[in-house]
């Protein structure tokens, strides 16, 4: 069976037909005139006539209170059948419907299933016509399979769900179908006869098949036949004349049927579409008026006539928030119109938002959208009615739209829409970026307040960098408990890894109290980091500092101002019986020669390395003389192994293993790690090394979990420090440069810079590895069938570096040339790949005559991107008229492209075209035969 894209029913129920008269009105609770008794609507047991029996009468539950279906409550296209097994082996589909009566763009909206792995986007110009179908297939529009247990969703051009429905494995059999019954809204159900592109139902042989004499869902009727012509017809819909216009049914011969025959709504007195007005745009929208929840609309006439707005819909980015504007609203030729909430629409317009303005019956004629909206500023067009968009300081509703006093610049010192700060330059590295968005901060800290000096100095307070550059402190500021006591910091500068003292009646004019608080803000007034101190906590002489410098807790310290902070060491007695700090014994005198010496020390037998004294000759004595902690058998300090590195680090292991870090001995001798420590950016996730050494030339990794316990994230980096607390080596990486599978390491091994590296080798030599191929880097890898630099579909290679299906379109036609030559058409091949276009053709507006119709030779196929000039008396023999159409065919006889123009409209030695090729068409005053079209 040959399916189409464009594959079209329209399904006109009895029920649903609002010209004419419901073929019942029984009360809700009594039973129907004029047929058995038993049958009552509402009892929950569906019998003929009835479509529906949910047990009640309630309204807007899916079955009114006729017991006929009820429309869908929203306007919406839904998910309507699929197969998962064809009976030929043919391919996948999936038919959408439109329960509407007006056509729906679903431009930009996606199909997946349940794996959710390759959602496909369908194409610009997909319109779903009203009560209508489109039938989509594997390998011709979409890629992913469905499988016997599989799901199929249906997402709007946001991502949101509009539909989605799943099956089991004995719901979609080889030859069945999954659908709805009836169509649109009944529930899914194993229909045993698919009907692509057509409304659903169950054929000879199924429970609830039209011909079996009951009245089943989908069924409006069922006379135990599928005979035509007996008042039922052959898929049990009721068989009557030939409708007329106005009775709210689309018949033969009508364009649309909004159920009266009234002129200036859309759909004239003969059912035809009317012309679309021209001229009316959106000129002016308030998304956040200052007076909260007041959002409003302004519309413009350019044209030189009012547009009645009968039938015209507006909505915002949520479809479902599209509505009819209210009857009897116009717009003057050359006027306004303000659309206000609460009165015109009910829905609320956001701070990041879309609007669209659409005609009765027809896509939207103009759309804006807006990001960043500040309360009380209006979204305009500047000039007022033809201009770009752009925030106005001044909203003028119902007025022409004025130009801001001063332009929105980043750097003037006006926070505009859209700015996160604005200081009034486009310096970096002052808080506020050259792009008006806040910077992050440096990292410095609080590191010590004096309160109240001993000698009667000045308060002051410390700052200390962790920052690995020099931090300048335009637009900094400090304060206390007051926030009326903030006072900038201008002109200084705090060097890396440094310290900086800031001094009452020098750098602030407050004074901090006995109890008080210190504040440290970036700029934008941002709060970096703040200390509070309780009285007594920082007496006299005593100042409130961390320890360790920058990262630890505040406690009492000694005043070391520009200096790393020292713990508070009360001055100690020797000899009063009391074991103060310093102090290794206080036998209550200060007698030597008993044991303890004068100066309270332990008095040795003799001295000795490893007794635990520090002895005269001794540099260090750590109670042992064991070597490679620090202290040697000598009680001398050992060197620090400065040739350890840090080499690779795992951040992400795509089998899910732990992260971990490789460290490199570069040295001729072991590395012993006690005193060692090993962190992450956080320096409180230090975590000790005891016991691990490394050997000469040889590597050791560390595992989480196992040789420490913090994770390491995405963008991060690792620490290695000495016993003395120095800083030997470090690996920093930002979000990105170790993706999953990947580390981040040194190449070459142990001395290089660091990079992605393709092959972890942990406890080995580097290697570099080869990347994994990237749809979307320019570059074909293997497995890729194009890539075109970017993921954007509807540019011939998609988002998974496919080719996407070919589009042919009739992009430029002259029926007049401006030298008596020939009429032409030429065609449009929009795709990567040779399109075969064997047995296509075209026609003019009289395609019922065989004169009328070129037909394409068997064999022909259209190169990649490519133009095709059809020309009279050559390819064609009819001729193009002032006033005509042109419509394309598939080698099946579907309409796959049409255009008409109107007298005027095309006039000699003018073309029309679409403009960009494949877009909307226009007049062009410069043809261009097999070329691109320009204007």
């Amino acid at each position: 069976m040959t399916r189409s894209l464009w594959a079209l029913a329209l399904l006109s129920l009895w029920a649903c037909d609002d010209g004419g008269e419901a073929p019942f009105e029984p009360p809700p609770d009594a039973h129907i005139s004029g047929r058995d008794a038993s049958i009552l609507c509402g009892d929950g047991l569906r019998q003929s006539p009835e479509q529906c029996d949910d047990g009640n009468n309630e309204a807007g539950d899916g079955c009114d209170p006729l017991c006929v279906y009820e429309d869908p409550p929203t306007a919406t296209a839904r998910i309507n059948e699929i197969v998962a097994k064809a009976a030929d082996g043919g391919a996948d589909w999936i038919e959408i419907y439109n329960p509407t009566s007006a056509p729906l763009d679903i431009s930009g909206w996606a199909l997946t299933d349940e794996a959710d792995e390759a959602p496909w986007a369908l194409p610009a110009g997909t319109i779903l016509p009203p009560m209508g179908f489109l039938v989509f297939e594997k390998d011709v529009h979409f890629t992913f399979g469905l499988g016997a247990i599989d799901a199929a969703r249906l997402l709007d051009v946001h991502g949101a769900q509009m539909d989605a429905t799943s099956w089991g494995e004995t719901h979609a059999p080889e030859g069945m179908s999954w659908g709805r019954l009836p169509d649109g809204v009944g529930a899914f159900q194993t229909l045993n006869q698919p009907t692509p592109g057509a409304s659903n139902r169950m054929g000879e042989g199924g429970e609830g098949a039209c011909g079996d004499g009951r009245l089943d869902a989908g069924e409006a009727c069922d006379d135990g036949n599928t005979t035509p012509g007996d008042g039922c017809d052959a898929l049990c819909q009721p068989e009557r004349p030939e409708g007329v216009c106005g009775d709210g049914a689309l018949n033969a011969g009508e364009a649309c049927d909004d159920g009266n025959t009234t002129p200036g709504d859309g759909c004239d007195a003969a059912c035809q579409l009317e012309a679309i007005p021209e001229g009316l745009i959106i000129n002016e929208v308030m998304p956040l008026d200052a007076e909260e929840g007041a959002d409003w609309i302004e519309l413009r006439n350019l044209g030189a006539a009012a547009i009645s707005l009968t039938g015209w819909r507006i909505t915002d980015s949520d479809l479902s928030h599209e509505q009819a504007l209210p009857e009897g609203l116009s717009v003057p030729p050359g006027g306004y119109l303000v659309l206000t909430r609460g009165v015109a629409f009910d829905f609320g317009l956001g701070q990041d938002d879309r609007l669209s303005l659409s005609p009765p019956f027809s896509a939207p004629v103009d759309e804006v959208a807006w990001a960043g909206a500040v309360m009380g500023q209006s979204w305009g067009r500047i000039p007022d009615g033809e201009g770009a968009f752009k925030w106005l300081h001044q909203p003028t509703p119902g007025a022409a739209n004025v130009e801001n006093e001063g332009p929105d610049l980043c750097g003037d010192g006006v926070l505009d829409a859209g700015e996160g700060c604005d200081d009034g330059n486009t310096t970096p590295g002052d808080g506020c970026g050259p792009d008006c968005h806040l910077e992050a901060a440096p990292a410095l800290v609080i590191n010590e307040v004096m309160v109240a000096d001993a000698a009667g100095g000045p308060d002051w307070i410390e700052l200390y960098s962790l920052d690995a550059a020099p931090v300048a402190l335009d637009g900094w500021q400090i304060g206390d408990d007051d926030p009326t006591h903030l006072t900038p910091l201008s002109g200084l500068e705090i060097p890396a890894g440094g310290f900086l003292v800031l001094t009452r009646d020098v750098h602030f004019d407050f004074g901090f109290g006995g109890a008080d608080t210190a504040r440290l803000l970036a700029p934008g007034a941002l709060l970096v980091d703040e200390v509070a101190w309780i009285d007594g906590a920082a007496p006299a002489g005593v100042t409130w500092g961390r320890l360790p410098d920058g990262v630890g807790a505040f406690e009492a310290v000694e005043p070391t101002p520009n200096v790393p902070n020292r713990a508070l060491v009360a001055a100690p007695t020797c000899g009063d019986g009391a074991l103060d700090a310093g102090e290794a014994c206080d036998d209550g005198n200060t007698t030597p020669g008993d044991g303890c010496d004068a100066a309270c020390q332990i008095e040795p037998a003799a001295p000795s390395c490893g007794d635990g004294a520090l002895d005269a000759g001794e540099a260090c004595d750590d109670g042992n003389t064991t070597p490679g902690d620090g202290c040697d058998a000598a009680c001398q300090i050992e060197p620090v192994a400065r040739a350890l590195v840090i080499n690779e680090v795992m951040v992400a292991d795509a089998a899910g293993g732990p992260d971990w870090i490789e460290l490199y001995n570069a040295d001729v001798v072991a590395a012993n790690l006690n005193g060692w420590t090993i962190c992450d950016a956080d320096p409180n996730h230090a975590t000790p090394l005891d016991g691990l050494h490394v050997e000469p030339g040889g590597y050791l990794v560390l595992l989480k979990d196992v040789a420490f316990t913090f994770g390491l994230g995405a963008a991060d980096e690792a620490r290695l420090s000495a016993p003395d607390g120095a800083l030997v080596d470090q690996a920093i990486w930002l979000d990105g440069e170790a993706p999953e599978g990947a580390t981040w390491g040194r190449l070459p091994n142990g001395a290089g810079p660091f990079q992605a590296l393709y092959a972890p080798t942990p406890g080995a030599a580097n290697e570099a590895g080869v990347a994994p191929s990237i749809c979307g880097d320019g570059v074909v890898d293997d497995g890729e069938a194009c890539d075109d630099g970017d993921v954007e579909p509807g540019d011939g290679c998609d988002a998974l570096c496919a080719f996407e299906p070919s589009r042919l379109w009739i992009n430029e036609v002259v029926a007049a040339g401006a030298d008596g030559g020939p009429d032409w058409i030429e065609l449009y091949h929009h795709g990567l790949q040779p399109l075969d276009v064997s047995g296509w053709s075209v026609t003019d507006d009289s395609p019922e005559s065989p004169d009328h119709r070129w037909t394409f030779a068997d064999g022909i196929a259209l190169a990649p991107m490519s133009h095709l000039v059809l020309t009279r008396d050559v390819e064609f023999l009819f001729g193009l008229g002032a006033a005509d159409s042109v419509i394309l065919y598939d080698a099946s006889g579907l309409v796959v492209d049409q255009t008409s123009w109107l007298d005027g409209e095309a006039p000699i030695g003018q073309s029309w075209g679409r403009l960009p090729d494949g877009g909307d068409f226009q007049t062009l005053s410069a043809p261009t035969p097999g070329a691109p079209n320009l204007n």
